[in-house]
């Protein structure tokens, strides 16, 4: 099987977790559903990453993944274990955005001057 159609394959078996993880959230309560924010929106970012377009994956590493029974929750729940850290992902955006800003606005000041 060609790595695209392993790859479409995996995306809908994603796709069907997503929507089940979806259908069972809308069931919980509104606290349970706020601590599970999260998760929704690592899993829609998962969901993304993976279309079938995306080359990003070797075949073998779609292989991999379409071999685990929930792909998704299993992503989450290895992410959960990572040392990588959201924060640091997010520092260094607001540090880039910040550095930009601060040259437009330097920038700006001396051609009003």
């Amino acid at each position: 099987m060609n790595n695209i159609k392993v790859s479409e394959k995996l995306y809908k078996k994603m796709e069907l977790e997503y929507n089940d993880f979806i259908l069972d959230l809308k069931k919980q309560s509104k606290e349970k559903i706020l601590d599970s924010a999260y998760e929704k929106i690592f899993k829609e970012e998962m969901l993304s990453l993976l279309i079938p377009d995306n080359r990003e994956y070797s075949e073998e590493e779609i292989q991999v993944l379409s071999k685990i029974k929930k792909p998704l929750d299993f992503l989450y729940r290895e992410w959960l274990d990572l040392d990588i850290s959201i924060n640091d992902l997010l520092m260094e955006s607001v540090d880039l955005i910040l550095y930009e800003e601060s040259r437009r606005m330097k920038s700006k000041n001396k051609e009003s001057r």
